[in-house]
């Protein structure tokens, strides 16, 4: 207990000097670079993921060329999740004399369950975020379908056997596609009109979808749970698989960001060693006068000890706040590039980064300090005497 009241009282002294100052702000620096590249790859990575929810629309995507059984959405709400049902197949919509080829995509009250789908009132009109789906006999279309066969807003097109209004043009929905999948045209419509289009029948190319989201623990509960009914014909995709590329990419960004990292840990652990060699020297005087006054080796250590580790606290909490601060200013920085606001970090990069003071201080620090305790009492007299 002597010996901690004794580091405390004596840390404020030591840190005025110049060895200390050294090596807390390589502590500082290598936290900082440690943490402002896992900040920002942190913000990146829950940006992806958040990301990857919104191209399923949803957080767990159940794919089929057979209608999805109702059991199914039965336990999904037993785990306390929301669903939608989705559909895809092609058709030929007709606007007078005109026709196209378009992908027909009926779906039920509450998609998209992530993500948001916008609307416009007319051709090239300023595009607007709607929850809700079409009403029945309303369409949405995409504005190259309204291209295709001459129509507008407010037109009624024929699907199959029914005709529908194209009540606004669709221009963003979560899960659309990209390159060849998207060469056809979507329409919009509400899967309670598609038994009037007479367009299902025996052979049909028609894709079913079950669109399922809530709480991660509730996602996985029920992902597993349908694991073992899953027949041949039906696919399971989750965000990761979704979004496979995205998160590749993300991860070659942080591993090149760490490359920076690395660079700032082997400065930070000379800069550590030589300061710290530095520092026992100096302290040779004062450990050898404590000696001869009756101090042992173990209240030395204690005493250097119990300050590393508060000269390790300060320089976790400084480079955290630096880290922090880089980040931000790489951000604003990077902030053409990155579409959307990133969402905020956790705790991670703080640990990683104390976990590296930990590894800097006790390698590279420790062992001048550890000399001390080898430092004669005699010194005090002679100090040609080393430990």
């Amino acid at each position: 207990m002597k010996s901690i009241n004794f580091a405390f009282r004596s840390f404020g002294r030591e840190l005025r000097s110049g060895e200390v100052l050294v090596l807390l702000a390589a502590v500082a620096l290598a936290v900082g670079a440690l943490t402002a590249v896992g900040f920002l790859t942190d913000r990146i990575g829950k940006a992806v993921a958040r990301q990857a929810n919104e191209v399923l629309a949803a957080d767990l995507r159940l794919r089929s060329q057979d209608p999805i059984p109702e059991s199914w959405r039965d336990l999904a709400r037993e785990y306390g999740l929301q669903t939608a049902d989705k559909m895809r197949f092609p058709s030929v919509v007709f606007a007078e004399d005109l026709s196209a080829l378009t992908v027909i995509r009926p779906v039920s009250q509450g998609y998209p369950l992530r993500g948001a789908v916008q609307i416009a009132d007319a051709l090239f009109g300023e595009p607007r975020t709607v929850d809700d789906i079409p009403k029945r006999g309303e369409a949405w279309a995409e504005g190259a379908l309204l291209a295709r066969i001459g129509a507008e807003v407010g037109d009624t097109v024929t699907v199959g056997e029914s005709e529908l209004r194209i009540a606004a043009v669709l221009t963003y929905r979560p899960d659309q596609s990209i390159g060849f999948a998207s060469l056809a045209p979507s329409l919009l419509i509400n899967i309670d009109d598609v038994p009037a289009t007479g367009l299902i029948g025996e052979g049909s190319r028609v894709g079913y979808s079950l669109l399922v989201a809530g709480d991660d623990e509730a996602v996985e509960g029920f992902n597993a749970a349908v694991q073992d009914q899953l027949p041949d014909s039906m696919r399971v995709t989750d965000r990761e698989e979704s979004s496979e590329r995205a998160y590749s990419a993300a991860d070659r960004a942080q591993r090149f960001l760490s490359l920076t990292a690395v660079i700032s840990l082997l400065l930070s652990a000379v800069a550590i060693a030589m300061s710290a060699r530095r520092f026992a020297q100096r302290r040779m005087d004062t450990v050898a006068l404590m000696k001869s006054l009756g101090a042992t080796q173990g209240f030395v250590i204690s005493v250097a000890l119990v300050q590393l580790v508060l000269l390790g606290l300060l320089g976790v909490i400084l480079g955290s706040f630096i880290g922090y601060a880089a980040e931000r200013t790489l951000s604003l920085v990077l902030a053409d590039l990155i579409a959307g606001d990133l969402p905020d970090p956790g705790l991670a990069p703080v640990l990683l980064g104390m976990g590296s003071a930990v590894v800097l201080l006790v390698g590279f620090a420790l062992p001048s300090i550890f000399q001390l305790r080898n430092t004669p009492p005699l010194r005090v007299l002679r100090h040609d005497l080393m430990p």
